[in-house]
């Protein structure tokens, strides 16, 4: 088998998106893995303020989901001159 320039690019690239896809889904799966208040972080996306056994599930406030029911100002049509 002969090894040219390509070929090494080509194993390089693939080895690269390899190492790439492999640590995303060893994220995926230690995150799916691991449950708030164990692993000594605190919550999920905390960055470890140590408020971790502090906040109950009841207490957290929902977050707001607001509505447009409207479009924008700049997307509506001028009033139609009659």
């Amino acid at each position: 088998m002969h090894i040219d320039g390509q070929t090494i690019a080509a194993f390089a690239i693939v080895g690269v998106a390899a190492v790439i896809v492999g640590k995303r889904i060893l994220g995926q799966l230690l995150a799916f893995r691991s449950t708030p208040g164990q692993s000594g972080e605190g919550c999920p996306g905390c960055g470890g303020c140590g408020n971790a056994g502090k906040i109950k599930q009841e207490d957290r406030k929902p977050q707001l989901i607001q509505l447009q029911t409207r479009p924008p100002a700049h997307l509506r049509r001028p009033p139609s001159q009659s």
